[in-house]
């Protein structure tokens, strides 16, 4: 996924998983408590390990129409 229009932080609130940065490869493990932003539009994949929880906060806020364009992207509604 890529939020090219939106700004994402998320925190961990269950569950287990790993986040990867598709530009440099990165790999982070996610635990319950971790919180991450990605904040410069970062192309990542997020996998989880077990059943996960996260609480995601969007800038610009999603509305909640909207849904995944072809490359993984929110439009702006």
């Amino acid at each position: 996924m890529e939020y090219k229009n939106h700004i994402e932080a998320n925190l961990v609130i269950e569950g287990e998983g790993m986040l990867t940065d598709i530009a440099s490869g990165q790999v982070h493990t996610l635990h319950p408590g971790d919180m991450y932003a990605l904040d410069k539009h970062d192309r990542h994949e997020l996998e989880a390990i077990t059943d996960m929880r996260l609480v995601c906060v969007f800038t610009p806020a999603l509305l909640g129409p909207e849904t995944h364009d072809e490359d993984g992207s929110y439009p702006v509604l």
